[in-house]
């Protein structure tokens, strides 16, 4: 983002927050480093300007987005990894042999489905 006036800094921030909101991962990257930059341009040359709250809470809004994204991410790569481990240990009981089918109808029931016909 090339230095100017401050309306020309408030049109490019204008401008990036459409690609931010709108483009893929790779566009949005550049954007968003744009995006920052234009903001600290903009902080420093005119703090009270009345559109640096709402750019300031766009940073916020895409940072706190991309936070939960993750955070999301790691709940279902975890619940995924524990439901294969349970999955895995109850089967490997099963050929050990520790589900004794006649005192167990979870281990009869999971007989059944191993049963050969």
């Amino acid at each position: 983002m090339r230095t100017g006036g401050i309306d020309e800094i408030v049109s490019a921030l204008s401008a990036l927050t459409v690609t931010v909101e709108t483009s893929r991962k790779d566009d949005k990257r550049a954007a968003l480093a744009q995006f920052d930059v234009g903001v600290a341009m903009l902080k420093s040359a005119d703090p009270k300007h009345p559109m640096l709250n709402f750019f300031q809470d766009k940073q916020k809004e895409w940072k706190e987005k991309e936070k939960t994204k993750r955070d999301n991410i790691g709940t279902i790569v975890l619940v995924a990894a524990c439901v294969a481990i349970l999955a895995l240990g109850f089967f490997a009981c099963h050929k050990l042999g520790w589900l004794n089918p006649e005192n167990d109808p979870i281990g009869e029931w999971f007989n059944s489905l191993f049963k050969k016909k």
